[in-house]
């Protein structure tokens, strides 16, 4: 089990203190991703960055993105099954 480590991480000028057993990088990366998507969010509707209204809408591009790349990994591992059967199939 990875140790639990306390971070301290800004998303729009905001500081936050977390706990976690993540790797660092992973944090700071997503940190990184929600910051940027709610300034691009703020920038494109003009709502205010504390706006509750923008981290939902970051939250739910987040949702679509994840459930995208779900349905693509579970379409490359039933290809790449079709493929591992047919290469043994050949054999």
């Amino acid at each position: 089990m990875n140790e639990i480590k306390k971070l301290t991480v800004a998303i729009c000028g905001k500081s936050f203190s977390i706990s976690t057993d993540e790797k660092e990088e992973h944090i700071f990366k997503a940190v990184d991703l929600v910051d940027s998507l709610i300034k691009n969010i703020s920038a494109k509707t003009q709502l205010n960055n504390s706006d509750c209204t923008v981290s939902i809408l970051a939250a739910l591009q987040l949702a679509i993105d994840i459930t995208r790349s779900k349905e693509e990994e579970l379409l490359l591992n039933s290809r790449s099954k079709e493929l591992a059967d047919l290469l043994k199939s050949e054999i």
